[in-house]
């Protein structure tokens, strides 16, 4: 706390007349000065000097005051690339020294801030560090410490900041003889088609603290390996440096995970970064849907509608107007009617359609037995089939084919013709195909039902059911391949019946979907999150009950867990693992891979020490950047004003000064008593009087 005087004015008239006043005086005495001697004339201007005096009212203040002390920011780096090898230590023992040093200055507060946490995929120090400040809190900065390995990825930006914000010091955890090495990609899409390739460039480098890449010379190799769960896809010695094409072949819908490692370097400083994780979404080309309808019927429309509304969907549609079992006269070259090409659709063509689908259609009598045996191998080689049942799927032959064999009821031949209300199964109020539908709550009742003679499969799944409680929609998985079957032709009166309906588009996009392995849809959705301690998986089934589960680690290790699915088709388990890499869960018939760790984070693209792209960005700001094993010849923190920051010793930090002071009291008085003025008034004016009465 200190006392402040200083001299001020307080007029006792408007400013405008005192200026008028004193140009009125200056006139005056030039005047006096012409007509009389400048000894005669003194006493006049001294009079109307004073007279001015009198109106300017000086006055002395008075202030009570106190130091606003500054604020000096600590910015500790505790993003990723800083915990590795001996950093963590190190930014501990710096801090520490920083704060007993700053202890040493009484003029400033202090305000530790972490910069990036342990989960960070890059540091940006003007976010994190200069971002939580106050507006009060950035008036009092008077300069800032940062504790980091100095891979900040925002530098630019803190150099702006450093201009505003004082003077930035830098004290770096890193050393200056490090090596690392890292794989890197590049040029790699983010979408492949499923069934075809994809190409990336990737290379290996071998790092030096402060050194460029292109500085590595001389034929240097690495091995190269590129798997997939535990396929290796590619193995290869490479040069380092040099950037390399590969193909890989992309064989599903969605996550598409290939790891790339290489073979480590002695003394590297971590062995993170030589692992890599591509993700590749795969995505199917425009998906081609053969639909094959029997003799023409209200739900033809419905079909051919719904798939032809799907822009991504090719659809070739056959209606069979004439089957081999109707007589006609007409002879066979005056037919119009195109003849149905069953050679070609199911033998030379049927692997390039990703749905067939079977509405009404009579099989029996329209296609020999070795064709239906070509679609069962179609669909146990990854295909989806769909059969959708009505009165003249059935005709006169009683022989069960693969095709049959394969579907997962067994139905009867004569329809029941009666009302009814499809109701979603146990299973299907949790199904991802049907669950969704659960939220309807009125339905057109349906006029028609397949009855069912018995379930073939065990592994077939009930998702909903029609008349007498009796199977109306079921699902099964035959090897690669998936199957449904809809033991009703009726579900076009859900698109007609203008009061209820029922949510007719919704079940059959999903269904076809689901049976095209579309990854939303599946049963079995599976999700893995990582904790500090290991690894936290969520499963969500909609078969209720325990089972066991397998996790691929990245080393190719096998856990087996047992889950718990409870009664709302949710369980989950936790695995103590901190290893990174690929794991892959199998949980019943999903099986789902995850990356775990930082390998495509920016933390580790690069972790050797890099402070020249520091240095040079903050060339233009206040700034004093040392190793950590020069901290201890720091002795003092030093406050200067702001046009004294050029760091003239090395012994000491520097912050800026800004002299900035709270009034706690304000006190005011005049210079002079009035009193004093009279006197001093009538003073002049009297003798000027008796000198000028003498003359």
């Amino acid at each position: 706390m200190e006392l402040v005087s200083s001299l001020d004015y307080m007029p006792l008239i408007d400013q405008q007349y005192i200026i008028l006043i004193a140009v009125i005086i200056a006139i005056y005495a030039l005047f006096s000065i012409l007509k009389y001697k400048f000894e005669l004339a003194l006493y006049r201007i001294a009079a109307a000097i004073l007279f001015l005096l009198v109106l300017v009212n000086p006055i002395i203040i008075e202030k009570q005051q106190e130091r606003i002390k500054d604020l000096v920011l600590i910015g500790v780096d505790r993003s990723p690339s800083n915990t590795i090898k001996d950093r963590t230590d190190n930014t501990d023992k710096a801090q520490n020294y920083i704060e007993n040093i700053l202890k040493q200055n009484d003029t400033a507060d202090v305000k530790v801030i972490e910069i990036a946490s342990a989960n960070a995929k890059e540091t940006k120090i003007t976010h994190d560090l200069y971002g939580a400040l106050t507006p009060s809190e950035k008036e009092r900065l008077a300069g800032s410490f940062i504790i980091s390995d100095g891979l900040i990825h925002d530098a630019k930006n803190v150099a702006n900041k450093g201009k505003k914000f004082g003077p930035i010091n830098t004290i770096l955890t890193s050393q200056e003889d490090e090596v690392d090495r890292i794989i890197q990609i590049e040029q790699a899409p983010a979408y492949g088609i499923v069934g075809e390739n994809i190409t990336f460039t990737a290379k290996i480098i071998n790092e030096r603290a402060n050194q460029l890449p292109s500085q590595d010379m001389g034929n240097a190799t690495a091995t190269l390996e590129i798997t997939s769960a535990t396929d290796i896809l590619f193995k290869q010695d490479v040069r380092l440096n040099d950037p390399i094409n590969i193909t890989l072949p992309i064989k599903n819908a969605g996550d598409n995970f290939f790891t790339l490692s290489t073979t480590h370097l002695g003394g590297e400083l971590t062995q993170i970064n030589n692992k890599r994780i591509l993700n590749i979404q795969g995505v199917r080309d425009r998906l081609r849907v053969l639909l094959v309808t029997g003799l023409p019927h209200n739900g033809a429309r419905v079909w051919r509608n719904l798939l032809k509304s799907d822009a991504n969907i090719d659809l070739v549609h056959f209606t069979i107007l004439r089957t081999p079992d109707k007589v006609n006269i007409v002879p066979v070259t005056e037919l119009a009617l195109i003849p149905f090409p069953v050679q070609e659709l199911f033998i030379d063509k049927i692997d390039e359609f990703d749905l067939i689908i079977f509405d009404r259609f009579a099989k029996y009598g329209m296609l020999p037995i070795d064709y239906m045996t070509s679609i069962s191998k179609y669909i146990k080689q990854g295909g989806a089939f769909l059969d959708v049942s009505g009165p003249n799927n059935f005709g006169q032959m009683s022989i069960e084919t693969d095709l049959d064999r394969i579907m997962p009821l067994k139905l009867k031949q004569d329809a029941l013709e009666q009302a009814y209300k499809p109701n979603l199964s146990k299973i299907g109020k949790l199904h991802s195909i049907t669950s969704p539908l659960s939220s309807f709550e009125a339905w057109s009742p349906w006029m028609r039902q397949m009855p069912v003679e018995r379930t073939r499969s065990n592994s077939a799944e009930i998702l909903m059911s029609g008349l007498n409680d009796m199977p109306l929609l079921a699902i099964d998985e035959v090897k690669d391949g998936r199957v449904a079957q809809l033991a009703s032709d009726q579900i076009w009166i859900w698109a007609r019946d203008p009061k209820l309906g029922g949510p007719y588009k919704a079940l059959l996009r999903r269904l076809s979907h689901w049976l095209m392995k579309e990854p939303q849809l599946e049963d079995n959705q599976i999700s893995m999150s990582r904790h500090k301690n290991g690894l936290d998986i969520k499963i969500k089934d909609s078969h209720t009950g325990h089972y066991e589960i397998s996790i691929l680690t990245p080393e190719n290790k096998t856990i087996t867990k047992t889950v718990t699915i409870n009664e709302d088709g949710f369980g989950h388990i936790f695995l103590e693992s901190q290893e990174y890499g690929v794991y892959t869960v199998t949980a019943r018939r999903a099986q789902k891979s995850f990356a775990i760790g930082p390998f495509n984070d920016k933390e580790f693209e690069s972790l050797v020490r890099k402070d020249q792209i520091l240095k040079s960005a903050l060339k233009n700001t206040p700034h004093k950047t040392i190793d950590m094993k020069d901290l201890s010849t720091i002795k003092t923190v030093r406050a200067v004003h702001q046009d004294n920051l050029n760091y003239p010793r090395s012994s000491e930090f520097l912050i800026r000064d800004n002299q900035r002071f709270k009034t706690l009291s304000l006190k005011s008085s005049p210079l002079l008593p009035n009193v004093y003025y009279l006197l001093l008034l009538s003073f002049f004016i009297i003798i000027g009087w008796y000198r000028e009465g003498k003359v």
